[in-house]
C-alpha cells in the first residue's frame, strides 16, 4: 500500500493547489488577463446572478477543497470585506480575472448595482452559516 496523506497535509497540498492557481491567474499573459477582465465586467454589469450562483457553489465546496476551506475562513470573518473577497476570489477561479482587474471591474458598477450585488453576497454568506455555523 502507499502512503495516504494525513489530513493536514491533505489540506496542506490543497492550500498550495489554491495558491497556484491564483499565482498563474495573476501571471498570466497580458492578452488573457485583459480578455478575463473583459469576460468578468460584462457579467457583473449584465449578469450578477450568475456571480452569486458561483459564489454559493464555491461556499459548497464546488471549485475544490482549498478553495472551499479559504472561501469558509473569509465567510467566518465579519471584520473583512467578505463579498468583496469572495468575488475576487471566484473572479479569479471561475473566470480568470486577476484580482486587481475584478476591483476595477467592480468601481465600474454604479452605487446601485454594488450595493444589490454586496446584498447578495452576503445572503449567500447567511445562507452558508445556516449549514456550516460560524465554527
Amino acid at each position: 500500500m502507499g502512503n495516504i496523506p494525513s489530513q493536514q497535509q491533505y489540506e496542506s497540498n490543497e492550500a498550495r493547489l489554491l495558491a497556484r492557481q491564483i499565482e498563474y491567474v495573476e501571471k498570466a499573459p497580458k492578452e488573457d488577463r485583459q480578455a478575463a477582465v473583459l469576460e468578468y465586467s460584462k457579467m457583473l454589469r449584465e449578469y450578477p446572478d450568475v456571480l452569486i450562483e458561483r459564489i454559493g457553489w464555491l461556499l459548497a465546496g464546488n471549485y475544490g477543497y482549498g478553495s472551499y476551506r479559504k472561501a469558509g475562513d473569509i465567510a467566518r470573518s465579519p471584520r473583512m470585506n467578505r463579498p468583496a473577497a469572495l468575488a475576487q476570489m471566484i473572479a479569479a477561479l471561475e473566470w480568470q480575472c486577476p484580482a486587481r482587474s475584478a476591483i476595477s471591474a467592480w468601481k465600474g458598477l454604479s452605487v446601485a448595482q454594488q450595493k444589490k450585488i454586496n446584498g447578495a453576497i452576503l445572503r449567500a454568506i447567511k445562507e452558508w452559516e445556516k449549514e456550516h455555523g460560524k465554527e
